[in-house]
């Protein structure tokens, strides 16, 4: 009967040993899959920050009277775009991630404001050094 039992208990111990191994991999998986779901995000924003940020730039460098659409790149939705032509910078918000990257000027404008959200495909025009958006 002796033998019995420690059988038994060894299987039990056993059994448990294989079981809180299989609990810990199931919480390292699925807490690397939450990490690789933030990292893609702040990835896509900043592709999308620096695709912007290359279609301002490129109509700096194209001189004055240049006119062509800022168009916001579709692959992502539900992010926030937002310009601040006096830090230089542009700003994407993608899930709870942020992004920022640089502008090749600091004469920037919306017609009103030199710090503004831009919420859709809009006109983007070089005048007199400076870029207008919208």
């Amino acid at each position: 009967m002796g033998l019995r039992a420690q059988s038994s208990i060894e299987f039990l111990f056993c059994t448990g040993f294989a079981m809180a191994i299989l609990v810990i991999s199931v919480l390292i998986y699925y807490q690397s899959q939450e990490e690789a779901a933030i990292l893609s995000q702040y990835v896509e924003s900043q592709r999308i920050c620096h695709e912007v940020a290359m279609q301002i730039s490129a109509i700096v460098s194209a001189g004055n009277g240049t006119q062509a659409m800022l168009l916001r790149p579709l692959t992502a939705q539900g992010y926030t775009l937002y310009i601040s032509a006096g830090n230089r910078t542009a700003v994407v918000a993608l899930g709870g991630q942020t992004a920022s990257c640089n502008l090749a000027t600091s004469n920037a404008s919306n017609g009103t404001s030199t710090s503004f959200y831009i919420s859709q495909d809009t006109r983007i025009r070089n005048e007199g050094g400076g870029v207008v958006i919208g």
